[in-house]
């Protein structure tokens, strides 16, 4: 039985097993265990304002969108944070499903706009462009490094 619910704590726990195998990959090739992304996880859960999904195939999430609302001048936005799906089943249309079924939810909410952050290149940058996104001519993300 395949499904989309809503994210509640419990799942914290499976994401946090699904995360690090997707993230320590190519394109990111991050250094995450399993305790830090249930921190990381965990956290944006925490968030005023939580909106997450997860998707549910025979009992067990294989897939999950975590963010929040935001208030700003022209209205409430949504703000993604994590948005990921186990390698095994990557590249079958799921991804676009569950941002599908989101992005529904938050127009019944009347959100004005859903925002991400993600890297650039075909597999992240070009999933977003092919399910309707656009880059954001008006933005930069900008960081500060610092050395210990």
């Amino acid at each position: 039985m395949e499904y989309i619910n809503e994210f509640k704590e419990e799942y914290l726990k499976q994401c946090s097993k699904i995360y690090p195998s997707i993230f320590n990959e190519e394109p990111w090739n991050e250094n995450w265990t399993e305790t830090i992304a249930y921190e990381r996880l965990r956290e944006i859960y925490n968030t005023p304002k939580f909106k997450g999904i997860v998707y549910i195939k025979d009992e067990k999430v294989i897939g999950g969108i975590l963010g929040n609302l935001e208030q700003w001048d022209s209205g409430i936005k949504f703000s993604l944070k994590e948005f990921f799906i186990d390698k095994k089943v990557q590249g079958n249309g799921l991804g676009s499903i569950m941002l599908k079924y989101l992005e529904k939810e938050l127009k019944n909410l009347k959100i004005k706009s859903f925002e991400l952050y993600t890297l650039k290149g075909r597999s992240t940058e070009g999933f977003y462009k092919k399910n309707g996104y656009k880059v954001d001519e008006d933005s930069i993300i900008m960081s500060k490094n610092y050395d210990y």
